[in-house]
């Protein structure tokens, strides 16, 4: 019984892992669209090298959260707990995308600033 308790517990982990990594997921896309649709319309263009931080650091998010995204998943699906491996694999690539974000919203509220000021 307590397995079955250890499990259910563990699965419910799970889906606030993959909720989250779903929610930065749609973050990043749509930093992304609005990056692009908006940017082309300020006026100062010395600052324009941080698009370069600022949308790629979006992409390398997206990337490294879905690599995590299949981490959760994998893991979820067997009935043992997860290996040390996959466990590592999610956790890399959740704090990798995490980082990835932080460093691209710090560009473009940085390339914003200048824009504005």
């Amino acid at each position: 019984m307590a397995d079955a308790e250890e499990r259910k517990q563990r699965l419910e982990e799970q889906k606030v892992a993959l909720d989250y990594l779903k929610h930065v997921s749609t973050l990043a896309t749509s930093v992304i669209v609005l990056s692009i649709a908006f940017t082309s319309q300020l006026s100062n263009r010395d600052w324009s090298w941080l698009l370069i931080p600022g949308i790629g650091g979006q992409f390398i998010c997206l990337l490294a959260l879905t690599l995590a995204a299949i981490g959760t998943i994998s893991a979820g699906r067997s009935v043992e707990p997860p290996t040390p491996s996959v466990v590592r694999f999610t956790v890399i690539g959740s704090l990798a995308g995490l980082a990835a974000f932080l460093i691209s919203i710090a560009a473009f509220s940085t390339f914003l600033l200048k824009n504005l000021v």
